[in-house]
Formats: structure tokens, sequence, C-alpha cells
């Protein structure tokens, strides 16, 4: 009766689909800096033509920043950070 037991176990796991592992690997993009605005701390960048406003932006300097992304930019699954 253990026998049998252990090897429905095997036999369930080899059947069941395994979970993909999520891709938590981001990519970088250096972008230009459209504006800063010091006193509300927002930053506009332009990111492959996409405009997109970073709010609490704080000691930035320069013309450019660089972006960590993961995703595709207009779709759901698009997330950036500085």
């Amino acid at each position: 009766m253990e026998d049998n037991k252990e090897y429905m176990e095997e036999t369930i796991k080899e059947i069941l689909p395994q979970k993909p592992k999520k891709n938590n690997i981001f990519k970088t993009k250096k972008c230009k800096v459209l504006k800063l605005n010091n006193n509300t701390q927002n930053l506009d960048i332009d990111f492959d033509g996409y405009g997109i406003r970073i709010h609490n932006a704080k000691n930035i300097s320069g013309d450019t920043v660089e972006l960590k992304y993961k995703g595709t930019i207009g779709k759901p699954n698009f997330i950036y950070k500085l």
C-alpha cells in the first residue's frame, strides 16, 4: 500500500506542469531629460518617443538618466524605476 502511494505521488508530480519562473531581470536605457521641476520633484523623460513622468525624483543632474525597465512600453506589463 505504501509503495502504491509513493508511486502515485511521483506520477502526479510528473503529470502536473511546472509553473514558469517570473522574469525579474530589468533592462537599462539612457533617456533624455525633458524637464525637471525641483518644487514638485517631477521628472519628465523621453523613452523611445514616449513621455514618462517620474514623481519624487531627487538629486537628478545632467541631460540623461538611466532608467531600469521591463516589459513593453504601451502595454500593461511595462514597469520602470530610476
